[in-house]
């Protein structure tokens, strides 16, 4: 919309040098209560994570016919511009980990604009095992 002239950036959070957690994925607390489905959440962290590495190392030209096939009209060459200003500006981390401080930045915004009433703790909100097994997976820390 921005490269055909129909709508303005106003606010670029991308390049407010304050990460949030872009991405993330809901579940009830009973889902994790089965081993089996925290494995199952801990195979497709895998793939997040594998995704987001090979993205943060290859130009967006690379996956045109996925960016192609996902979004069509949005034209090719708009759809790899994107991507590679998202990566240069430093939309992705390495990881795909949800931060304590980057979820505690979100939730000042989601309680600034009467979406919840308050924050959550951590903990009470995000459970480290899909990431853990990622991370063990993959040979890196879980911590990063």
């Amino acid at each position: 919309m921005v490269e055909s002239g129909k709508a303005h950036i106003i606010a670029d959070l991308t390049t407010w040098n304050k990460s949030v957690p872009w991405s993330v994925y809901y579940s009830t607390a009973e889902f994790f209560q089965d081993p089996g489905r925290v494995e199952l959440l801990g195979r497709y962290t895998l793939g997040l994570q594998q995704g987001v590495t090979w993205l943060l190392e290859h130009d967006a030209s690379e996956c045109v016919d996925l960016l192609t096939a996902k979004w069509p009209k949005v034209p090719a060459a708009a759809a790899v511009n994107t991507v590679n200003m998202l990566r240069s500006q430093g939309m992705w981390d390495k990881t795909v980990r949800i931060k304590e401080e980057e979820l505690a930045r979100w939730e000042g915004f989601m309680v600034d604009t009467y979406v919840i009433d308050q924050p959550l703790a951590y903990d009470q909100i995000v459970d480290r095992r899909p990431f853990a097994y990622a991370a063990e997976k993959l040979g890196i820390d879980p911590n990063s």
